[in-house]
């Protein structure tokens, strides 16, 4: 499984109608921004050296003794806990020099358990499909016969004589056949076959004219007009055919039941089989080590802290953290709390931040725009789930009451070294802060959402269930349409590759529309129409009301390491 960015935070852009956005990421909103109103996403996007007057990011480093900066790192993520913050680790990789060799030898030993167990469950599972598919193959074949013996009962209800006749005839052809072919002929000289090449060469046709009433040598000479001597021969193998459908009739039914039963139970256990190691392909994925990334491969070489023949190891952890936002505010009037929407998260401009195919969530997952079980793609199906949950308050650190959330990202770094005079741990802290309006906070569960489900697509994919998130049965369909039935239409996703140009289009007149009335207005009143249903004043409102109280949040936590390091 490819490892996948994560879709953050990029400078914002200078458009209306995003048009001049570039890059993967949500633009994020400045105080020159021209979409202010229609969503929220106020942090901190240049690097520390770099943003300047901004107490929104820091960066703190610690080295101490072994443990006692990844006690650091338990000490945040509880006390977020505590502070009623949803906290979720994103990401997470490591990687452990050999010359560390206790270290390298319990990690290196782990992933080895873990893919000795992944391959022996693949072994097994792909045995029980191959004696799944062998029961299968007989159940097939008892089942044709099962059929044959059921037109036959079918066809001896019928009450008129002559139909039942004649449909006991053709009911009985292929059980005849099947009689002649496999069992009359290994009686030698004696089979119908035989007497047909020497002495009577339409005995085998005259065999299957016979019906279950004919049981006297009389009656079959005059109703086929044969001789005598054919007819004896004809009423006997009549009886041992009459024989051989009752005792093969008994055994193919006990031979079905025992396959039908066979068949559920390897059904079943390639199902406990796939279950079994799920847990075992997900704990493997879990356990990333650093060089299996192309982007850790390249800058290993330049790391200083990797040095030939030192005992090192790194390990970086991507956390997110978040809760709703209320803005302090004087004399704030009470409102009621309720289990919907104030405002529908799932707007046109989370809608292409998460479809565009191209700078959206959908261009690192482009599965997002596959036709959805209940909607038109997989993203909104996602979506609604998500809504879902979140509009009935089953969500912890979700509240659809509210507009707004602090968001953190905290991207941990935790380097260990072993000298001779002895061991320390490094660790480093990035945190950043982030004001979200709940659209983009709804952009970011999405995010988080398609980050789980990778995981259950590559155990699937693993095990040959899915490939590209389609069943192996929907795949062989579109590979063979014609055997399949008419083929389907290619139907171009129309919504998803003009939802840019659309939403771009509807901005733009959204935009020119409210210009034109606030200039109206403001000639008569001095106020201009919102553009949106998000705060619009960056400086008065965003950054007085939310950032400013959320760089004190951040200034929390701030002060919680420098207690726990001994420096505050």
């Amino acid at each position: 499984m490819t490892e996948l960015p994560i879709f953050g935070f990029i400078p914002g852009v200078g458009k209306a109608d995003l048009s001049d956005w570039e890059g993967v990421g949500i633009p994020a909103t400045r105080p020159d921004s021209p979409y202010l109103g229609y969503y929220v996403c106020a942090g901190p996007v240049d690097p520390v050296t770099v943003e300047k007057a901004s107490n929104q990011q820091i960066e703190i480093n610690y080295t101490g003794a072994p443990g006692t900066a990844s006690s650091l790192y338990y000490a945040l993520t509880f006390q977020l806990l505590k502070w009623q913050y949803n906290v979720l680790k994103i990401d997470e990789w490591i990687e452990v020099s050999p010359t560390h060799r206790e270290y390298y030898e319990r990690t290196m030993a782990s992933k080895s358990a873990l893919e000795g167990n992944i391959k022996e469950g693949l072994r097994s599972a792909a045995q029980a499909v191959a004696d799944y598919e062998l029961v299968k193959h007989d159940l097939r074949k008892y089942r044709e016969i099962m059929d044959y013996f059921a037109t036959v009962e079918a066809a001896k209800k019928e009450k008129d004589k002559d139909k039942r006749k004649a449909k006991l005839l053709s009911a009985e052809h292929v059980l005849k056949s099947m009689f002649v072919d496999q069992v009359d002929l290994h009686t030698g000289q004696m089979s119908l076959v035989e007497m047909a090449r020497s002495r009577w060469p339409t005995v085998i046709a005259d065999f299957y004219a016979l019906t279950e009433e004919d049981e006297t040598t009389d009656g079959i000479m005059k109703r086929l007009k044969i001789s005598q001597v054919e007819a004896v021969v004809l009423k006997t193998k009549n009886t041992l055919f009459r024989e051989w459908m009752k005792l093969f009739g008994k055994t193919v039914r006990e031979r079905y039941e025992t396959l039908q039963g066979l068949s559920m139970a390897r059904e079943k256990s390639i199902k406990e089989y796939q279950e079994w190691i799920k847990p075992y392909i997900s704990r493997y994925k879990a356990l990333k080590v650093g060089h299996e990334r192309e982007g850790i491969r390249k800058s290993s070489l330049t790391a200083f802290a990797d040095l030939t023949g030192q005992a090192t190891f790194a390990n970086v952890i991507n956390v997110w953290a978040y809760k709703p936002y209320r803005s302090v505010e004087y004399q704030k009037m009470p409102h009621v709390k309720e289990k919907k929407f104030t405002i529908d998260p799932y707007d046109d401009w989370s809608k292409l931040l998460i479809k565009d195919p191209k700078r959206g969530l959908a261009s690192i997952y482009p599965w997002l725009l596959n036709k959805g079980a209940r909607n038109p793609t997989v993203a909104d199906d996602i979506v609604e789930d998500l809504k879902s949950v979140w509009s009935k308050g089953h969500m912890f650190g979700l509240d659809p009451n509210e507009l707004y959330y602090i968001f953190f990202t905290i991207e941990i770094t935790r380097l260990g070294l072993r000298l001779q005079v002895g061991e320390l741990e490094d660790i480093t802290f990035m945190m950043k802060c982030w004001v979200l309006s709940h659209n983009i906070m709804l952009v970011k569960l999405v995010e988080k959402e398609c980050r789980d489900r990778e995981v259950e697509r590559y155990i699937e994919e693993m095990l040959g269930i899915k490939k590209d998130d389609k069943p192996a049965s929907e795949l062989v369909k579109t590979e063979f349409s014609d055997l399949f039935g008419p083929k389907a239409e290619k139907k171009a996703p129309g919504e998803l590759q003009n939802i840019g140009r659309e939403l771009r289009n509807a901005v733009a007149e959204i935009t020119k529309a409210s210009g034109e009335v606030g200039k109206a207005i403001g000639k008569q009143s001095g106020k201009f129409v919102k553009p949106g249903p998000y705060e619009t004043d960056f400086n008065e409102r965003i950054t007085k009301q939310y950032l400013i109280p959320s760089g004190r949040m951040l200034g929390n936590l701030t002060n919680l390491l420098l207690n726990k390091m001994g420096v505050g």
